[in-house]
């Protein structure tokens, strides 16, 4: 079976027009999809008792309801979707195959504009030292390993998707989540792949229907910073990045929430370092 899972937030048209997209291009009957709504959404009109499960749940965040997603699915691999997103026909054929064929690894597809899907994504990279994000345009013909894929869409494994740890509950709120699972991912010895064949359309929005805590954000990416990068790496980041606003008041929120017992669970666990991939996947400023 395959599970979808969406998280949600005062999204009720954008998750409705989701799933009615699901619907009408899946091919397989065996599949479900779970909404985890973290409130405000009027979801009244899925009800589906053979495909939709709706999970509610407080909003902490979209780690956390992708997490409580996974935990309930009945599926043997699990889709994790945007609920702003549109699947082309045939899309499910390809991720189970293609999941089916790289069972330790992550999948992404490539991912292009809601309404324009010629100029497409392939994945992503850090731009420069505030982990600042740019996408990956030069197109392989085949399914090729990538640094990062956006949490927009992605699937795995389910016990490949727990055995890397879930992503990090530890992240609240909006940004980095993706980011954190698939920098764990490599250094835990699995990979991140792309399949340029397998097309997805998000829609970028200019705001968000959710307030963003801006100490929340940076405290993510402070959490995903000392959770894999060396010290060196870690001391270039501060020094670049201390000035930005709430900086300090993100850090003493990420060090309250466990940062440093984060870092050490980490290190211990992951099979490869911080070095090695950004030696495989070199970008400027993380030398």
């Amino acid at each position: 079976m395959l599970s979808i899972i969406i998280p949600c937030l005062n999204e009720g048209p954008s998750v409705r027009e989701t799933v009615s997209n699901i619907r009408n291009t899946v091919n397989t009957d065996d599949y479900e999809i779970i909404v985890v709504d973290g409130g405000g959404t009027d979801l009244n009109s899925l009800d589906d008792p053979n495909h939709v499960r709706i999970l509610r749940t407080p909003p902490d965040g979209v780690a956390g309801a992708r997490n409580v997603g996974a935990s309930s699915a009945l599926g043997e691999i699990l889709l994790f979707l945007d609920a702003h997103s549109k699947l082309l026909d045939g899309w499910d054929s390809k991720i189970i195959s293609d999941v089916q064929n790289h069972q330790l690894d992550l999948l992404a597809p490539s991912i292009g504009h809601f309404d324009d899907l010629d100029k497409r994504g392939f994945g992503y990279q850090f731009r420069d030292p505030s982990l600042g994000i740019q996408w990956i345009y030069s197109f392989q013909s085949r399914i090729h390993e990538i640094p990062f894929a956006s949490g927009c869409c992605m699937a795995i494994k389910k016990d490949t998707f727990f055995s890397l740890g879930q992503f990090d509950y530890g992240m609240k709120g909006w940004g980095a989540e993706d980011t954190e699972f698939c920098l764990r991912t490599w250094l835990f010895k699995s990979r991140v792949i792309c399949d340029p064949t397998l097309v997805v359309g998000h829609r970028f929005r200019s705001s968000h229907p959710y307030k963003v805590d801006w100490i929340e954000f940076l405290a993510n990416i402070l959490r995903l910073v000392f959770s894999h990068f060396s010290a060196k790496r870690v001391g270039r980041y501060i020094t670049a990045n201390s000035s930005t606003p709430y900086f300090n008041e993100a850090l003493c929120k990420a060090i309250c929430e466990g940062l440093l017992e984060r870092r050490s669970e980490l290190f211990a666990l992951r099979k490869l370092s911080d070095d090695w991939f950004f030696r495989r996947f070199p970008m400027d400023g993380f030398e």
